[in-house]
């Protein structure tokens, strides 16, 4: 993902937990980047003790996601749109 010379875009992060896929994004976006308003993160994940990570974890790198605590099924899903969606660690079997 570090590598990746794409732009990101708008990014969904589904089961984000402590917010490291989030965090690989916005490191590779940058500061510039964001700050254009062509980029987004938000994630998404069960545990909402993990979020506080998260929210601790990207706030230290300047960052502002919107962080969602779900439960499932999703009533409704993110009302935006996105260009990369990471899902990692979520899907096991």
């Amino acid at each position: 993902l570090r590598t990746e010379r794409r732009a990101w875009g708008a990014v969904l992060d589904l089961g984000c937990g402590s917010g490291l896929g989030l965090a690989v994004a916005a490191e590779r976006m940058g500061a510039a980047e964001r700050g254009a308003g062509t980029t987004s993160l938000t994630g998404i994940d069960l545990d909402a003790d993990k979020l506080v990570v998260a929210r601790r974890l990207l706030g230290a790198a300047g960052c502002e996601p919107a962080l969602i605590a779900a439960a499932l099924p999703l009533a409704h899903p993110p009302a935006a749109r996105f260009d990369t969606v990471l899902l990692c660690d979520v899907l096991h079997y």
